[in-house]
């Protein structure tokens, strides 16, 4: 099989592509807001802070997952919602 010569990388590009990157990802990032997610689904917040409640009243090494658990789900559902 016949290999394909591969382009030399080109660094200064490379540094171009990826600050641009960063300052795009930073532009998205600066609009993302847990307290906006709130106030905009309130009813979200409140079967969080009953799910994140309830899971918090557990006993032992159960807590501490449940609430990672519930963190994880609540950030990511709030994500959604933001993006819809």
């Amino acid at each position: 099989m016949d290999r394909q010569k591969e382009q030399p990388v080109n660094i200064e590009q490379l540094r171009v592509d990826l600050k641009a990157a960063k300052e795009r990802l930073s532009a998205n990032a600066s609009g993302l807001s847990l307290k906006k997610g709130i106030v905009e689904h309130p009813f979200i917040a409140l079967g969080a802070a009953f799910v994140a409640g309830a899971a918090l009243g557990a006993s032992g090494e159960a807590q501490t997952e449940i609430a990672r658990m519930t963190i994880e789900v609540i950030g990511k559902e709030l994500i959604n919602k933001m993006y819809e």
